[in-house]
Parts: structure tokens; sequence; C-alpha cells
């Protein structure tokens, strides 16, 4: 056991982190490319909150907690980088697994509130969270993190998990003080720089630095952010770009704003071309029509013509008619 925190608030952080919910400002070590391999046994973080306060509900305390009363405590369980790297996928998830077990013995099941595998960081690790519940039903974190109880703690946790997988025993009876989470995160973090700035000087001396922009490589070199991005500027495929996931969203948000504004386009232009295809149609009416009425007018005036003309030779026969028989009169 690494690391013990104990937690009065901000338990919607603790859920956050231990999901994976947000992207962390202040963990550098987490890679969230491989936060899907993260796991949980038993029980995950989900609704922490609440089922914290469930618990101590039940505890049918005699008075109220304080609002700074501890309500969590989160153990760490992991191994030295170079042994949870000798563990096969099987061992390490014996290791958790053994590891819960114990704790659930030392505090109760009834008490556990999760226990989540994060393999998205330099070195593998389970967190497990206990409502600090004593034997006798209070919720005293203290009664449980006595500097005596702790020791007899890491003497059991080794006898009973540790010593299964060849793992040596931490230093007993110094007066340092046990390694905290953020403490255990930076150690982590630095030496992961370390091993990144070994990597950049690795490649930083096998390459045409000519090629190299100093600058950006002075901005991001000793920036553990960052490492991935030189990392790729300074690969043989220079057509790759890593950014930050939160960065990555931004990207996928402009190109969700582009595809809606594409759609609004294309309805646009879809829309306008069928007007103006309705405008065509409407023209060729119109011109067919202006034709018909053309060829109404000029067959009207030719049927005009035509019973004029048959109407001047009716009246001129019916006048020949009528003069010959006024001459036939006469005679």
């Amino acid at each position: 056991i690494c690391g013990i925190q104990k937690i009065s608030g901000g338990i919607g952080g603790i859920r956050s982190h231990m999901r994976r919910e947000h992207e962390s400002h202040t963990n550098p070590d987490i890679d969230y490319g491989k936060s899907s391999l993260n796991y949980s046994i038993q029980c995950d973080a989900e609704h922490l909150e609440k089922r914290i306060n469930q618990r101590i509900s039940e505890l049918n305390l005699k008075r109220k907690p304080r609002k700074d009363a501890v309500r969590l405590l989160d153990f760490i369980v992991t191994a030295s980088p170079d042994n949870m790297k000798r563990f096969s996928f099987e061992q390490r998830q014996d290791f958790f697994q053994k590891s819960l077990d114990f704790l659930k013995k030392e505090y109760g099941s009834q008490n556990l509130m999760y226990c989540e595998v994060h393999l998205d960081e330099e070195t593998p690790h389970a967190h497990i969270g206990f409502v600090p519940v004593t034997k006798d039903g209070r919720l005293c974190a203290d009664n449980l993190m006595k500097r005596g109880r702790l020791h007899e703690l890491q003497d059991k946790f080794y006898a009973e998990v540790s010593s299964c997988f060849g793992l040596e025993r931490g230093e007993v009876g110094t007066k340092r003080k046990h390694v905290e989470t953020a403490r255990f995160k930076a150690d982590t973090a630095k030496n992961q720089e370390e091993k990144a700035r070994e990597y950049v000087s690795d490649i930083l001396s096998k390459v045409d630095i000519s090629e190299v922009n100093h600058a950006e490589i002075e901005r991001i070199r000793g920036t553990m952010q960052y490492k991935q991005k030189l990392f790729g500027l300074l690969g043989e495929d220079r057509t790759k770009v890593e950014i930050y996931t939160k960065e990555f969203q931004a990207l996928l948000n402009v190109a969700h704003e582009g595809v809606k504004s594409a759609v609004v386009v294309s309805e646009a232009l879809y829309s306008a071309e069928k007007e103006k295809k309705r405008a065509e149609i409407a023209e060729q009416n119109v011109k067919r029509l202006e034709r018909e009425k053309l060829d109404l007018k000029q067959s009207n005036e030719l049927r005009m013509r035509n019973y004029g003309q048959e109407l001047a030779e009716q009246y001129e026969k019916r006048i020949q008619d009528a003069e010959n028989k006024y001459s036939s009169i006469r005679k």
C-alpha cells in the first residue's frame, strides 16, 4: 500500500478522477488514449457521494457528522514500476484482487465504495475507497489511521499479499511520513519526465537539427504534456500530429459546426437549385403559352380572313342573285 488519502469533501472530484469523466489539469501522468483499459473490481465510483451518504445514514449516529469529517479513505495499491512491468496481465489482476480482498477484511466489505484499477498512468495501480467506519460503528478515520495501526496494516499486507508476488517489505521503523497521493503522482511524473528527456536527447543526437524549429523544441521539451507532440515532430513520419484530448474535442466541435454549416449551405443550395428549375419550367411554360397565343392569334386571323372572305363571297352572290332577279322582273 503506497498511499492512503483522507477525504472529507470534493467527492464529486474524486468520482470524476476515478472514472475519468473529465480531463485532469493537475495530473500530467494520465494517458487518456489508454483510459479504456481501466476497469473496476466488484464496484465502481458511480453515484459515489450518494452511496457514501447512504452508508453513513445506516450507522444511526447520535450526532450528525461535522462538515469537515473524513467521509472516505482512498487506498492506493501498487508496486514499484519495475515490479509492475514484471507482472503478467493475469498476475497484475490477481495482485489487485488479493489487495481488495485484504482491505475488505480489514475495513468491512459493507464499507467498500469502489475499486478502480488505472492502467492509463505510468505505473498501474488501484484506488480502493472505504467509508471509515470503526468496529463499534462510529465514523472515525483518526481511529483507523493511528500510526501504530498503519505499521501493523503494512506488515499484514506484506505477509498476506505482497510476499505472494515476490515483493519486498518497505522500510520499517523510519520517521519518514507515508507517501501521500500527490507525492506518488509527482514521483511518477518525474520518472516519466526523465525518461522523456532521455528519449528526446537520444532522438536529437540522431537527426538533422537544422530541420527542427529550435524555439518550439525549447518550449515543449521540458513539459510532460507536450512530449508526444515533440516525438511526432522528430519521428520519421512528419505528417502525423498529436494533440490534447480537449484540443481534439475543440476540433471536433468545429468540425461538427462545419458539418452543420455545410448541411445548411447544402440545403440552401438544394432549395436554390429547386427554385431555379421551377423558374426554368415556369419560363418554358410562359414561352409555350406565348407561342400558343401567337398561334391562336394567327389562326384566328386566318380564320377571320377566311370567314370574312366567305361572307363577302356570300354577300356578293346574294347581290348578284338579287340583281338577276330584279332584271328579270323589269323585263
